[in-house]
């Protein structure tokens, strides 16, 4: 997962070089929104504006087209010592690369904190077919540890000469200190579930009692180490203990119901009706574990406005003072559950879902990038566990939106024991990004245009296929041989046509009822449309340009 943000924030930067350069002067010192890290930046330097992770760039470097250093802030969750974090951090970037060579390594004290620093060369992406990445590359890194948090200082360094790099970054080390930064939720989210996860999938079951029982110790009512310990519980045939700790999970404010009835590891307790009496009640329990995340929530957000939208029950919480604002968000998400309904027939929630939104987009993307374990330049995140979205305040209604969906198709999968693709999800919420309300027939609609279009366009242009029989498929996470960008924009367009042609609910309607037999949505999707998926990506894609000049 770091390698794959690594490679995507090299290709953000490559895509917004002349932005970078507009930003105007920032102040000699910055400090991280999120985990309070806080430095000088270097003299010549700057902070680019309206970009995350927080990217430096060198003021001499300007005139150099596409030839700059830069320094990046990345940070991700996981709670172990830095030297470690290194360590895996390392072994993944050397199975990405070749011809990789550690110039220079050494543990050093920042603060009294151990930190870890590194200078080496890498030449070649593995499977890479661009011949600039055959050139020999420079990098030096410094790894920070601030509570459950690794932030890693990444110099790309491609003009200075080594030596004056590693001064600089020794200079730059030299000026941190640690900050108080804002609680946005810190609680809720603990970077031992990376880990206690890590060892199951590797089978090391010893490694994760001990730190499943340790980590419980300290947080005896953290849902997310609730559920692990239910997992690894059910894991060893210890039944009857993993359905006391799933309970307990939803009664200290889990969410996602369909975890349980879809994850391998319960199927069993299930079969033996352990589970039974949990499923039976399962409203009254998760009402009380709302009722229970919600007093967290309140807690910690102390200082935030909790706005309450009935129509919708989700619940805002937010510093944004502006009245006006304020009742745009609410229109939007009043707009997006009424779309819901009339297209899917997708009620509200019967829970409260949370919405988390700061004014400061620093603390948005600081906190949506951690929650992915990257940094990466996401705009959004829902998190099922929860039942809790995220959004930043620059993209516009679209990211609100795209994330309650999220959160409207969670409680709908809930309500029919179901777990959906990643592409179905996907398609549904972008589908809904670009709502708008048509006066004259007094209803919801969908805008056709939109960015993601340009992307599907392009891609064509260069002879190339969406390819949708890598992108229909029943697989929960990210298929690696699809591009991101190609996928989100085919996904909205296969939701677009389906809605052109008024196609959209009856699909749904048809995977729901068919689940069991094709969870991928093949045979639904094929008999909405009347055709097989390699026939109708022949039509879709002649369709696709036709729509280019519509709103």
């Amino acid at each position: 997962m770091r390698i794959k943000n690594y490679i995507f924030t090299m290709l953000f930067i490559g895509l917004f070089t002349t932005f970078l350069f507009a930003g105007g002067k920032a102040s000699d010192k910055f400090t991280d929104s999120l985990t309070g890290l806080s430095f000088r930046i270097p003299a010549g330097w700057e902070q680019a504006k309206e970009m995350y992770p927080p990217v430096f760039f060198s003021l001499s470097d300007k005139e150099v087209k596409e030839k700059h250093d830069l320094i990046i802030l990345e940070k991700y969750f996981r709670d172990v010592p830095v030297e470690e974090a290194f360590e895996r951090y390392w072994e993944n970037f050397k199975k990405s690369f070749d011809v990789v060579t550690m110039i220079k390594r050494r543990e050093v004290d920042v603060k009294d904190r151990k930190a870890v620093f590194i200078y080496f060369s890498y030449q070649k992406e593995k499977n890479a077919e661009d011949e600039e990445k055959e050139k020999e590359k420079r990098m030096l890194m410094l790894f920070i540890k601030t509570g459950s948090i690794i932030n890693v200082l990444e110099f790309y360094n491609k003009v200075i000469t080594g030596n004056d790099a590693v001064k600089l970054m020794e200079k730059l080390a030299g000026t941190v200190t640690f900050e108080t930064s804002p609680k946005v939720l810190h609680s809720l989210f603990s970077a031992k579930e990376n880990d206690i996860e890590e060892f199951l999938k590797n089978k090391e079951y010893d490694m994760a009692r001990e730190i499943a029982d340790k980590a419980l110790l300290e947080s005896p009512s953290d849902p997310q180490l609730l559920m692990q310990k239910a997992v690894l519980c059910a894991t060893l045939k210890q039944d009857e203990e993993a359905a006391k700790y799933i309970e307990e999970a939803f009664l200290q404010g889990y969410f996602d119901i369909t975890f349980v009835i879809e994850r391998e590891e319960f199927k069993g307790l299930i079969k033996k009706g352990l589970l039974q009496n949990f499923l039976k009640n399962k409203n009254e329990i998760i009402k009380k574990g709302r009722k229970i995340l919600l007093a967290k929530v309140k807690k910690e957000l102390a200082s935030y406005y909790e706005v309450r939208i009935p129509e919708t029950n989700v619940i805002l919480y937010t510093d944004i003072k502006d009245n006006a604002r304020i009742k745009n968000l609410k229109h939007s998400m009043v707009t997006a559950a009424n779309f819901a309904k009339e297209e899917l027939k997708i009620e509200k929630s019967e829970f409260p879902i949370l919405w988390v939104m700061s004014e400061s987009r620093d603390v948005n993307k600081a906190l949506i990038g951690t929650l992915f374990g990257t940094s990466s330049g996401f705009e959004g995140v829902f998190v099922p566990a929860f039942g809790i979205f995220f959004s930043d305040t620059l993209t516009g209604y679209g990211t609100f939106v795209h994330e309650y969906m999220h959160a409207l198709h969670s409680g709908d999968q809930a309500l029919v024991f179901q777990q959906h693709p990643r592409w179905l999800t996907e398609m549904l919420s972008t589908t809904f990004e670009t709502l708008k309300w048509n006066y004259v027939k007094e209803k919801v609609e969908v805008k056709y245009r939109s960015e993601r279009l340009d992307t599907l366009v392009i891609h064509f242009s260069r002879g190339k296929h969406a390819g949708l029989e890598k992108i229909i498929t029943d697989e929960k996470g990210w298929n690696k041989d699809v591009d991101i960008g190609v996928f989100y924009a085919a996904v909205r367009y296969l939701g677009i046509y389906l809605y052109s042609e008024n196609l959209l609910g009856t699909f749904y309607k048809e995977y729901k009822k068919n689940y069991k037999d094709d969870r991928s949505g093949v045979k639904a999707f094929e008999k909405v449309t009347g055709k097989k998926i390699a026939e109708f990506e022949k039509d879709w894609e002649r369709w696709l340009p036709t729509i280019t000049g519509k709103e």
